[in-house]
């Protein structure tokens, strides 16, 4: 194995942690905790699972044909539960990701085949996922509490998104599409595995918060207090 492998590893087992650590805590997380619990869990397996894919059959581009639709319904679910005060936001939620779904549906059968890298429905994913993050730090400072954001499990969750996939959109657009003749393909993955440690940083803070006897504020479930 070569350094870029051992950098996905880590990463993987980054993810085996946290959820190791949410699992222990699973107790005394609130619902929407336990969902993020669920998700890191996702994470893990679908890491390991476009790893394995990569080592056996030489490639992954099937499978990142068909992580985006489980994914982005994971993270539908998970915001759409976040906003459940707001109905159009709910609503706006289910339609753009259905929209989505179609997209990418058309871009694997018209435009870039199971052969190639489906760059573009990564790209529309993540800016979709970036939509959803501004839609519910709105939530958030709109609310009418004086708790402070630190305590809000949700704050973090999207906090480390907002992070992580403006860094890989950063990656995809700026070095993929412009730079990926002279770009070295270790910094490349250095760099996005600098991301994953941020992310995991923001999910194992939105984990700790969301342990009920650190709540020690006024709980807003429909802000994503939880």
């Amino acid at each position: 194995m070569d350094s870029n492998d051992y950098l996905q590893l880590n990463v993987i087992l980054l993810y085996f942690v946290l959820f190791v650590f949410g699992v222990y805590n699973f107790k005394k997380l609130g619902i929407n905790s336990k969902l993020l619990c669920y998700f890191i869990l996702f994470l893990s397996i679908t890491e390991s699972i476009s790893f394995a894919s990569l080592k056996t059959m030489g490639n992954n581009l099937i499978f990142y044909h068909l992580l985006p639709y489980f994914h982005q319904g994971f993270i539908s679910v998970i915001y759409f539960k976040f906003t459940n005060n707001s109905r159009p936001q709910q609503q706006f939620i289910v339609i753009s990701t259905f929209a989505f779904f179609m997209f990418a549906v058309c871009n694997s059968l018209f435009f870039q085949s199971f052969n190639q890298l489906p760059l573009f429905t990564i790209l529309i994913q993540f800016l979709l996922i970036l939509v959803f993050s501004i839609l519910h730090y709105s939530n958030l400072l709109s609310q009418s509490t004086f708790s402070p954001l630190k305590y809000s499990s949700s704050f973090w969750f999207n906090t480390g998104n907002v992070v992580f996939y403006t860094f890989l959109i950063y990656w995809w657009i700026v070095i993929v599409l412009f730079c990926k003749t002279n770009s070295n393909p270790n910094d490349i993955f250095l760099f996005v595995w600098l991301s994953n440690i941020l992310l995991c940083i923001c999910y194992f803070i939105a984990l700790k918060t969301g342990i009920r006897k650190n709540q020690i504020h006024v709980n807003y479930p429909e802000y994503g207090f939880i």
